[in-house]
């Protein structure tokens, strides 16, 4: 299952570098995606008995580090 999560990781992360200046519709779009997705990959990733304590924290960075993109962006076009 972690070759999933890789794979959707590397998508989510391509979906959202295609724009490297945001305008307020990316922005909004980006948000909305990660307010969905996120909740969904650190349950998953917490329950993930396959995963070790380093794996998880790896993986979970990656998932905080995007969130704070998606944020970041967000403020700076008024979006949130």
């Amino acid at each position: 299952m972690t070759r999933h999560i890789q794979r959707a990781a590397t998508a989510a992360f391509l979906i959202l570098a295609a724009c490297a200046c945001p305008d307020a519709q990316m922005a909004s779009a980006d948000l909305a995606t990660y307010e969905w997705f996120a909740p969904q990959m650190r349950a998953y990733l917490e329950a993930d008995a396959q995963l070790d304590a380093a794996a998880k924290a790896t993986h979970l960075r990656a998932l905080d580090a995007w969130g704070e993109r998606v944020m970041h962006a967000a403020k700076a076009t008024g979006v949130r």
